[in-house]
C-alpha cells in the first residue's frame, strides 16, 4: 500500500493546487507525495514542499483520510490531507522534481467542480465549513485520464 500525504494550504478563501495536462484534462492536485521508507509523514509534507514549490511549511492536523485502487488496481493507496500554512517563501514550481505546469489558487467553493487526483474536492469543501464533518471518508473514487 501507498501513503501519500499532501497539503492543505488556503490562503484569502483560496486553496494552492498544481494543475496537471492528462488525455487533454486539467486535473489538479494538492502539493504533496509518496512516504519514503523510514519517513514520517509530516516530514514528507515539508520535502515535498521544499523540493516541488520551494516553500518551508508548518504541517498542522489532519483533515481527511481515505484509500483508493492505483489506476492498474494492483494496490492501495492511503490519502492524507493536512492543515498547511507557508513558513516561508512564496510557492514556485521545480520542473526538476514534478511535472505540474502551473501553480493555481482556486477559490475553494470551486473545489467540488474540478477533476482532482485525489478526488476529494466535496468532502475537503465540507471540512473547512464545518470541522465536525468526517477526517476518515472511506473509499475514494478515482477518475484516470
Amino acid at each position: 500500500m501507498k501513503i501519500r500525504p499532501a497539503a492543505c494550504i488556503i490562503k484569502n478563501n483560496k486553496i494552492l493546487l498544481m494543475r496537471y495536462k492528462y488525455g487533454g484534462v486539467d486535473v489538479y492536485n494538492l502539493p504533496g507525495g509518496n512516504l519514503e521508507f523510514g519517513e514520517y509523514m509530516t516530514k514528507c509534507i515539508e520535502r515535498e514542499m521544499m523540493e516541488e514549490l520551494n516553500l518551508k511549511v508548518n504541517v498542522g492536523d489532519i483533515l481527511l483520510f481515505g484509500e483508493m485502487k492505483a489506476r492498474d488496481k494492483t494496490e492501495n493507496i492511503l490519502h492524507f490531507v493536512f492543515k498547511t500554512e507557508i513558513a516561508e517563501g512564496e510557492p514556485v514550481i521545480n520542473k526538476n522534481e514534478t511535472s505540474a505546469l502551473e501553480i493555481v489558487w482556486i477559490k475553494i467553493e470551486e473545489l467540488p467542480k474540478l477533476q482532482m487526483y485525489p478526488m476529494v474536492g466535496q468532502q475537503l469543501l465540507n471540512k473547512i465549513n464545518d470541522p465536525t464533518y468526517d477526517t476518515f471518508i472511506g473509499e475514494i473514487h478515482q477518475v484516470w485520464y
